[in-house]
């Protein structure tokens, strides 16, 4: 049930990189930091990137370290994630920019398959019904508004 918010995944570059991406395989091109199983890595390997153009990092704050630095061209993670690793490392959004998002997921409640029908729709409208509530927690940790 849902959905309690979106999950943006994005390719962030420095911002005064040439980066041309019109379509997905124009990602090739570049080498990418992401976090080593994290949904990141595997929307990536889903749409096929090579493996020796991905550096798989144990956090976000690493894998972006590595975009700083100019180690890799790209990271991929979500808005939310930029704006924290942002805020984490005093960097500002100016020198940096999206250059392609990668895809958009939903982040729902799950429900055992034997929870009746009748459960599941009552709790989607309790859900439905505290919309303006979910709106000002989702402010109050400061999530993008993207990913509302």
């Amino acid at each position: 049930m849902g959905p309690v918010f979106s999950s943006t995944h994005v390719l962030v570059a420095k911002q005064k990189t040439v980066i041309d991406i019109k379509e997905t395989k124009d990602i090739f091109k570049y080498s990418v930091a992401t976090v080593r199983a994290d949904i990141s890595e595997k929307s990536l390997r889903k749409i096929g990137f090579p493996d020796q153009k991905l550096a798989k990092l144990s956090n976000v704050k690493q894998a972006f370290l590595m975009l700083k630095n100019e180690r890799v061209d790209l990271v991929m993670l979500s808005i939310h994630g930029l704006h924290h690793v942002l805020m984490e490392l005093h960097e500002s959004r100016n020198r940096y920019k999206i250059v392609w998002q990668v895809n958009k997921i939903g982040n729902y409640f799950a429900f055992s398959k034997e929870t009746p029908d009748l459960i599941i729709n009552k709790f989607q409208q309790t859900l439905d019904s505290l919309e303006t509530k979910r709106i000002e927690i989702l402010q109050k940790y400061k999530l993008p508004e993207e990913e509302y």
